[in-house]
């Protein structure tokens, strides 16, 4: 059970490293294009006035040779026109600066199908809502957390809500062109009566993701890094609890096309847990292996379905997944 509990741990890790590799290898191209076409950085372009620009019918942009007194006299059909565009554009500024201030992401993280027996198996989706606010580089606030299941016919097998998190995320903490160091960090809240039963009072992760894209090619390596501490407020802590995990996971993702990238990845796991019997603390390992493939749908949509190995338990039929990533970017 230790390697399903940690692949769950990586799931979320590898779609996040995904999405950096792939922006990162979309905003080299933008750079190369640029080079070719020079264009104003987006960062450096004025903001759009808020003054109208001349429609296409006005006396601004085509001259007419029409006197007043006739234009006086021709009824103009541009008011409606004109009424409309203005609402459309106060709606489209109006989820602009939305945008620029909010955030809002669903990702599904999808397991628990083996290659031996692929049709026979309880798929588990562990499902994810991000709220943040935008500072600059930073992405604050809360994510929601829940699990569903479904086993054979039945669509939810059952339904259990996970500790929710605060969250704090750098995207770019550490940018010289071609690399790029994400990071955040992560309170969670034992608001669950299974947190509370073991005598939670929290657990504090902190991810790390650094991305580099080889120049003049469609490669970024990347290292993850994971480190999570739990804390409790009892003496005595139930069995198979964990006190600290660790994780080192690096990989590398090539940009086939705009829309499509290839994934690999290897993962080490470290844990420091409660043994059997809650005699004493003992440190576990584990290792996994991913090979993917993220389908991107503009900035919307993200689509990651994986194949994971097990080295370090014993790669077979069994104990290989087929496993995705769906992240859904709302806002």
């Amino acid at each position: 059970m230790l390697m399903r509990k940690n692949s769950k741990l990586a799931l979320g890790s590898i779609a996040l490293a995904s999405m950096i590799a792939v922006q990162a290898s979309a905003e080299t191209s933008l750079k190369k294009a640029q080079v070719k076409t020079p264009q104003t950085p987006l960062s450096t372009r004025p903001k759009a006035s808020t003054q109208k620009a001349p429609s296409a019918n006005s006396t601004a942009v085509t001259p007419s040779t029409t006197t007043s007194a006739e234009s006086s006299a021709t009824p103009s059909t541009n008011s409606a026109t004109a009424a409309g565009t203005s609402t459309a554009s106060t709606s489209k500024s109006n989820l602009e600066k939305v945008k620029e201030y909010g955030n809002l992401q669903l990702s599904n993280e999808i397991s628990g199908m083996t290659v031996e027996t692929p049709d026979a198996q309880k798929l588990e989706s562990n499902n994810k809502v991000t709220i943040a606010y935008r500072t600059g580089k930073w992405r604050l606030g809360p994510v929601i957390q829940f699990k569903s299941a479904m086993t054979g016919a039945k669509l939810t097998d059952h339904f259990d809500i996970l500790d929710p998190y605060l969250r704090a995320a750098n995207v770019s903490l550490f940018n010289n062109g071609n690399t790029n160091l994400f990071a955040d960090l992560r309170y969670y809240v034992p608001a669950t009566q299974a947190a509370q039963d073991k005598g939670l009072i929290g657990s504090v992760r902190t991810t790390q993701v650094l991305s580099y894209t080889v120049p003049n090619s469609r490669v970024t390596a990347l290292l993850i890094g994971i480190g999570r501490v739990w804390g409790f407020h009892t003496e005595s802590v139930a069995d198979d609890s964990k006190y600290v995990q660790l994780m080192a996971m690096p990989g590398v993702a090539y940009q086939l096309t705009p829309s499509i990238a290839l994934s690999g990845y290897y993962g080490a796991f470290g844990n420091l847990k409660e043994s059997a019997g809650g005699k004493s603390a003992a440190w576990s390992y584990d290792d996994l292996i991913d090979l993917g493939v993220e389908f991107s749908v503009g900035n919307f949509l993200t689509i990651n379905p994986y194949v994971e190995f097990t080295p370090y338990a014993g790669i077979s039929a069994k104990s290989t997944t087929y496993q995705a990533t769906v992240n859904w970017n709302l806002l």
